[in-house]
Parts: structure tokens; sequence; C-alpha cells
């Protein structure tokens, strides 16, 4: 589940480049926008349920709202060039939207006992690296002076 729901961000990220580059031709495309925004929710589900932490669909929520976020940067780039109006009233709603959806994700309660957990292992893990170049070394102060 872990890895997929990297692949799924990865895939999320890609798409959404595209749908940038798009955007700055002036050929946007609803259908990849859904696919970006189906691809990070994808995301933040099977991460979600990979750690146990339902803190992660806030997350991708974020990544959904940045990238919508620099689309509309583009929009607006693209219109000042152009000099042609838009109304981005529809625009302003789905960033909304994406920001609630962020900030009620973030709140959604997780494992505390699960990231105790993934906590000590990491610790552990940290230590583990640090005592590795030591392991060799079995000086005494006599071989010192």
């Amino acid at each position: 589940m872990k890895i997929l729901g990297v692949l799924l961000a990865f895939v999320g990220f890609a798409l959404g480049i595209y749908e940038i580059i798009n955007t700055l031709r002036g050929k946007e495309n609803k259908r990849i926008l859904c696919d970006v925004a189906i691809a990070y929710l994808g995301y933040g589900v099977c991460y979600s349920v990979s750690q146990k932490d339902l803190g992660y669909l806030g997350v991708a929520f974020l990544f959904g709202l940045i990238f919508y976020a620099i689309r509309v940067m583009c929009v607006l780039l693209r219109m000042a060039a152009k000099r042609e109006k838009r109304s981005l009233k529809n625009d302003l709603i789905v960033l909304a939207v994406l920001l609630v959806g962020f900030i009620a994700g973030m709140m959604l309660p997780y494992d505390k006992e699960e990231e105790a957990k993934r906590t000590a292992e990491s610790v552990a893990s940290v230590m583990e690296k640090a005592a590795l170049p030591l392991a060799g070394l079995d000086y005494t102060l006599d071989d010192v002076n």
C-alpha cells in the first residue's frame, strides 16, 4: 500500500506538471485535472491506510492545493500576457475547497501507538547507523598515549 501511495503521488506530480505546461500553452484539459485529483486522493488514502494515520489525507489535499494554486497563477500569467479577461470565480471556489480539505484532513485522528512505534523504530535506526563506525574501534587510553 505504501509503494502504491508513493507511485500515485508521483503520477499526480507528473500529470500536474503536464497540465501546468498545457495551461501555459492555452490548451487546458479538464480530464487531466480530474486525473491529478484522483491520483493525489489515492495517494492520501493508500498512505493513510499503510501508516494508520488519517492525517495523510490532509497532505494529499495540500498537494492538490499547491498544484491548483500554481495552475491559477499560470492562468493569470497567460491572461496578463494575452490581455484577455476571464472569471476566476470557479478557480477560487476550488482553492477554498482544497484549503478546507487540507485543514480538515490534518485534524483527523491518528493512531498514537503506531506513531510512537514508528518514532521508536526511527530512533533505533539512527542509533544503529551512528554506532556502526564505532563498532570496529576498540581503543583504550593506553593505545592513545
